[in-house]
C-alpha cells in the first residue's frame, strides 16, 4: 500500500528542537509531498506520517529487517 509512508527522522539538536521536530514536520508534508509528487510522478501521493528515532542522536543507525514475502 503506497498511499502511506512512514519518514523516520533522526534529527541532532536542542531536547526542545526534537520534541517538536515530527510536529513542524506534519505541518510541512503538504509541500513536502508536492515535492515528491513532482519528482516521482506517483499514481498516489502518500500520506506522510513522521517518527522521530533517537538512536541517531546516539550515533547508531537503526536497521529494518524486511520480511520475505
Amino acid at each position: 500500500d503506497l498511499k502511506s509512508a512512514t519518514v523516520y527522522v533522526g534529527h541532532v539538536g536542542t531536547a526542545a528542537q526534537r520534541r517538536d521536530a515530527p510536529a513542524r514536520l506534519t505541518e510541512q508534508a503538504p509541500v513536502i509531498q508536492s515535492a515528491i509528487d513532482a519528482a516521482l510522478r506517483l499514481k498516489w501521493t502518500p500520506v506522510l506520517r513522521f517518527l522521530l528515532v533517537p538512536s541517531v542522536r546516539r550515533g547508531r543507525p537503526r536497521r529494518r529487517s524486511r520480511s520475505a514475502g
